[in-house]
């Protein structure tokens, strides 16, 4: 998934992305550019997790104004946020989502963006 920002001037914009791992391997890195992403086992959503213990939709990451929050979708395994479970949580740099056998990792960074030429 690429994800383009033009700033202009001197400005700053903090991103944030999830970094999907199992098994101590990075699956997937996923830049948080859309207000909405589903998370789930159908292949509709964005970010796909083929597990039978992962619901067809399972959660959602919804950003809006550079905040993000992870919303459990009444999933049969439920959502858990730094090892406790939730039904939604507002994210904070360095927390990590899991879902069965995945840990989905949030992650904020300042980004410092050079002047576009007029």
């Amino acid at each position: 998934m690429d994800a383009v920002m033009l700033l202009r001037d001197d400005l700053v914009s903090e991103v944030a992305k999830i970094v999907l791992t199992s098994g101590g391997k990075v699956l997937q890195e996923v830049i948080l550019t859309k207000e909405r992403v589903t998370i789930g086992r159908r292949l509709h959503n964005d970010i796909v997790l083929d597990d039978i213990r992962i619901s067809g939709e399972h959660a959602v990451i919804v950003t809006v104004d550079g905040d993000s929050c992870v919303e459990d979708l009444n999933s049969t395994n439920g959502t858990q946020v730094n090892g406790q479970p939730v039904k939604t949580h507002y994210l904070r740099h360095g927390d990590v989502i899991k879902l069965a056998g995945y840990w989905l990792s949030y992650l904020k960074c300042g980004v410092e963006v050079e002047p576009t030429p007029d």
